[in-house]
């Protein structure tokens, strides 16, 4: 759902800004099954507005680790869940689906082929200066090292609902959660959760 002149798809970080949800603040926090010694580990992560809103641009800045080479097979797995208030006193949370008709890779709770997608990217718009201003890799391998969007311009996203059914698109409105997990031919190399809100007015 959210889209970038080129590439933001080609920095995992950025693939974590997907989709998200009006009353929440934005948080996140390793997952709470993470394991130790994870070869990605995010350090910092915000993003503005908050709440952020569709059909415009939102903000994003990160400070993140990698503690060894990262290429292909390279896979991250998406789970988002609404969070839904019932009659003001007790809230649940529904999972979203992978809607794979949407878009070039779906939306959704879905699982991506990162590498493969990153290539699909750059041979289609290259890597926007927000990237190399800030010694981001646009395509495997993401070698070892760390990597900032804190000191130069900030990664732009934009969150494009115009491939959105109306009837779905009128429920984009509310607060999200999302667990984001990133696996190689090893296992769980990162993982994080967060929340966040939409609005759509």
């Amino acid at each position: 759902m959210m889209t970038h002149q080129p590439a933001f798809c080609c920095f995992v970080l950025s693939l974590m800004l997907l989709i998200g949800g009006s009353e929440a603040k934005f948080s996140w926090k390793p997952c709470d099954d993470s394991p130790a010694g994870s070869a990605l580990n995010v350090l910092q992560l915000s993003l503005t507005p908050d709440p952020i809103q569709t059909d415009a641009f939102a903000y994003a800045d990160f400070e993140a680790g990698i503690t060894r080479n990262l290429t292909a097979p390279l896979t991250m797995s998406l789970e988002i869940n609404k969070i839904v208030h019932l009659f003001w006193l007790y809230k649940t949370e529904i999972s979203v689906p992978c809607m794979s008709w949407l878009g070039d890779y779906g939306i959704g709770s879905c699982t991506y082929e990162v590498c493969e997608m990153c290539d699909h990217f750059y041979q289609l718009y290259g890597c926007p200066a927000e990237y190399t201003d800030n010694g981001i890799p646009c395509t495997c391998p993401f070698r070892a090292g760390v990597y900032s969007s804190l000191v130069r311009p900030r990664i732009p996203v934009y969150l494009d609902t115009s491939s959105v059914p109306l009837v779905p698109n009128m429920f984009l409105n509310g607060d999200y959660r999302t667990t984001v997990r990133l696996s190689d031919s090893t296992g769980i190399v990162g993982c994080i959760e967060y929340e966040n809100s939409i609005t759509n007015i």
